[in-house]
């Protein structure tokens, strides 16, 4: 068992519980729980962590929230980095419904990197925002570039706004 990891582990469900200020030591400036960026990550069924591979697995109307949005699936697996310090990878499959501000995105799969900053909607993806739906065999959202790739098939309805 990786004791980093259990110890990362650990600090995450401390964070999750922790109301008050934090303090940092080295500027003793006030830290708030706005400062930092938490995602939790609930479901309605049962929590797997395997400290020998680095995964966390949840199952059953999995909901993660973080400072941007919300997901919602069936099932949603956490790989951690190899050092057991920071999350690598998440992969939610089953009715993956993703909203962030006006826009909302839904497929069978979603694959998230952290390092690269891309999510990729695997099976019926599409996306809906302002009326608008956008739709192809497999969405990309390359997040630090703010692209999205369409590929193969991509199809737009785009909403006749003048109608209203």
């Amino acid at each position: 068992m990786n004791e980093r990891l259990r110890t990362f582990l650990l600090g995450l469900l401390v964070l999750c519980f922790i109301e008050a200020p934090l303090r940092s030591e080295e500027s003793k400036e006030v830290i708030t729980l706005e400062d930092i960026e938490i995602i939790r990550i609930t479901s309605d069924g049962r929590l797997v962590i395997d400290y020998e591979n680095k995964t966390a697995e949840f199952y059953q109307n999995v909901k993660v929230q973080d400072k941007n949005g919300t997901m919602t699936s069936n099932y949603l697996k956490v790989i951690f980095s190899s050092d057991g310090l920071g999350v690598s990878k998440m992969i939610a499959a089953g009715n993956v419904v993703i909203k962030h501000k006006e826009r909302t995105a839904y497929s069978d799969n979603a694959v998230y990197v952290v390092q690269t900053e891309v999510l990729r909607l695997i099976g019926n993806p599409k996306i809906t925002e302002k009326g608008n739906v956008y739709t192809a065999d497999e969405i990309t959202i390359l997040v630090r570039q703010n692209k999205v790739l369409f590929e193969p098939s991509a199809k737009i309805l785009i909403k006749d706004s003048a109608k209203q």
